[in-house]
């Protein structure tokens, strides 16, 4: 298990290094996508509060509906190819329904979050407090289940809702992993934005390249059990499940990645 986590980590860097001006370019229509919708929200917030969290709502629905896009070219990415930009717009026909969806319900997460945490931190009595306790939970767990979504979507290509489905699967069969994953998500958030490059290394596109190494890795373990029914679920080979990933990133060297074409 040890070795598998490390070579996440190691897998989801390389693989970033070697594609780092088209994520870069990636990441640069990212904040794009993002500045469009939420730079009109002050001039709303203007003339109406309403009017300024529809705008960001709108805005968080396109960041989804771009992000499914993009889900599409980086799962070629970990699968040892190339990044080609033109196909984000055959991506965006194949998964902006899906997204629009799974965007819909974070917003409605969000909503629900911004309406009822005030509320229950007003209660001053112990219902208030276990309330708060058990949605802080329950975000916890979907905000864990849900990173998983967009790559269930690209390399196993189901509906939306059973993605879904799958996702909190995924969670609940592997809550360490999940929270492994979860913990590498926000450090790669705080180092884009303390990076010299502000959020373009890693940035949002980095951010999905480390899921979705994540979720490929991981997908071995069911494929192993699938191929061996009744072995122990706990004791999975990881080191021989990768072996062929460890051999496609290869051995790597600092003056590799600076100078490849010296090695």
């Amino acid at each position: 298990m040890v070795a598998m986590l490390g070579f996440t980590i190691k897998k989801a860097f390389f693989d970033t290094w070697d594609h780092l001006l088209p994520i870069m370019g990636l990441n640069l229509l990212f904040l794009v996508v993002i500045a469009i919708p939420f730079s009109a929200a002050p001039l709303m917030a203007a003339a109406t509060e309403p009017g300024a969290a529809v705008v960001f709502g709108l805005g968080l629905l396109v960041m989804f509906v771009f992000a499914g896009a993009v889900s599409e070219v980086i799962r070629n990415v970990t699968d040892y190819q190339g990044i080609e930009l033109r196909e984000l717009l055959a991506a965006f026909r194949r998964t902006y329904g899906g997204s629009l969806l799974f965007g819909a319900i974070f917003l409605l997460h969000l909503v629900v979050l911004g309406i009822s945490v005030p509320v229950y931190f007003a209660m001053e009595h112990f219902i208030g407090l276990f309330a708060l306790i058990v949605l802080f939970w329950v975000s916890i767990i979907w905000w864990l289940a849900c990173q998983f979504y967009f790559p269930i979507r690209s390399r196993l290509g189901d509906p939306p809702i059973k993605s879904l489905k799958k996702s909190f699967i995924v969670f609940f069969d592997n809550p360490g992993f999940a929270a492994f994953t979860g913990f590498g998500c926000l450090f790669l958030i705080l180092g884009s934005y303390f990076m010299p490059l502000f959020l373009l290394i890693p940035g949002p596109t980095g951010l999905m390249v480390w899921i979705h190494v994540a979720f490929k890795l991981r997908l071995y373990k069911y494929d192993y059990l699938e191929e061996n029914p009744g072995s122990h679920r706990r004791r999975i080979p990881w080191t021989a499940l990768i072996s062929e990933d460890r051999e496609k990133v290869g051995p790597r060297t600092f003056k590799g990645m600076i100078f490849p074409w010296k090695e």
